[in-house]
């Protein structure tokens, strides 16, 4: 059995509860491990793994799985408790509030701990982002008050929490509607607000969306996406308008079909498996090297999007080195520095990683084509944020 198919069948086992190797086929015992890690799925597989019989797995084995399945479920007490307190917070202040992904997804799983969440994602109104971070800090929780894009990142615990003022992902396609969420939200008590299923849906696809687009999303969205239609979760006749809005029907179709396949028995399509090649290497959080090469479709020429890279535009050498700010007279001096410490500096495996994958035919006609599956104009991408060129 390959190493993909061991942790779709694990998967399968601990979100449906079947028996995930009811013939006693065989693996690659630490393969799946590293895999199961690199999407954060690794409490999922440790969790099936501990149940088998002693003599398949070594003590020392069953140590380790028992203790990623245990720092699964502090990990959720933490998360748990920290939800609870943003929430009587913000109940006591009188702070609108959406609780957002892993907060609503984990009670599809059979056990809320096997939905891990790496943060507490909460959306308030942007008129009142200042009161809310008041308060949060007032209650114990640090910050350092910057605004991003869409949100503002505070730490309660070592716990990550980010604050949310819009749903905004820079994508043209799905951010009218992103930027409608309040109209799609309904009270739930005092100051709290669910969004519609569907939205709530629309939403998860369109994160999707965007992080495909940024290197990778990992396995685990395509988890939820099946726990949400396997269970109900959502109306499709509901859900449709939604889609046809933000332009994201081919990619439900193609997140559904491969999430079907993994999960559900079903055969993956061409345009399934290249979106199962692409996801399976970016990892949970994606690569650079895939986003690298996303971007690159942007460009008519690769050697062109090279350059682009080897030389980037004043603005963003400014960034890089502030004396050009005061002395731009210098740029010819810093490209030379700059291509010199990339080629030649303690970086140039990196360099030489990007220049592989910026140049690999093969690669970027495969993802031109994923992207042509996933229904997405190459101008709509014009505005998703790009690596930094400059690291």
């Amino acid at each position: 059995m390959t190493t993909e198919k061991a942790l779709f069948k694990i998967i399968k086992s601990e979100i449906g509860g079947e028996d995930f190797l009811p013939n006693g086929e065989k693996f690659d015992y630490a393969a799946l491990f590293l895999l199961a890690k690199r999407h954060d799925l690794v409490h999922l597989v440790s969790d099936a793994l501990y149940k088998l019989s002693p003599e398949d797995l070594s003590e020392k084995a069953r140590r380790v799985y028992k203790r990623e399945h245990m720092t699964a479920v502090f990990r959720e007490i933490r998360f748990n408790e920290a939800t609870q307190y943003i929430r009587k917070i913000f109940v006591l202040n009188n702070v609108d509030f959406i609780l957002l992904k892993g907060a609503v997804i984990k009670n599809l799983y059979p056990e809320p701990w096997m939905r891990t969440s790496c943060d507490v994602d909460v959306l308030i109104k942007k008129e009142d982002l200042k009161r809310a971070v008041e308060v949060l800090k007032d209650a114990g929780f640090n910050t350092d008050e910057k605004v991003h894009m869409h949100d503002v990142i505070l730490y309660f615990n070592d716990l990550r929490i980010e604050l949310h003022f819009s749903l905004y992902e820079n994508l043209k396609q799905t951010d009218d509607i992103l930027n409608r969420t309040w109209d799609y939200a309904e009270p739930v008590s005092d100051s709290e607000y669910a969004l519609d299923h569907e939205f709530f849906v629309l939403y998860h696809l369109a994160h999707m969306t965007y992080h495909t687009l940024t290197g990778g999303c990992g396995v685990r969205p395509f988890i939820d996406l099946y726990l949400m239609t396997e269970k109900n979760f959502y109306d499709k006749e509901k859900l449709s308008p939604l889609l046809k809005e933000s332009r994201l029907e081919s990619f439900y179709e193609l997140a559904i079909g491969v999430a079907n396949a993994w999960f559900g028995g079903k055969e993956l399509s061409e345009s399934g498996k290249r979106l199962e090649r692409y996801i399976l290497s970016g990892g949970a959080y994606g690569t650079e090297e895939n986003l690298l090469a996303v971007e690159g479709t942007k460009h008519k020429s690769r050697i062109g999007y090279l350059f682009r890279l080897a030389f980037p535009p004043l603005s963003d050498m400014k960034e890089a080195y502030p004396k050009l700010k005061k002395r731009p007279v210098l740029l010819p001096w810093y490209y030379v520095k700059r291509f010199f410490l990339k080629l030649f500096g303690k970086n140039k495996d990196k360099t030489n990683a990007r220049i592989k994958v910026v140049t690999d035919a093969k690669f970027a006609k495969e993802l031109s084509l994923l992207i042509a599956d996933m229904g997405i104009d190459k101008k709509d991408i014009d505005n998703i944020s790009s690596a930094n060129i400059n690291e």
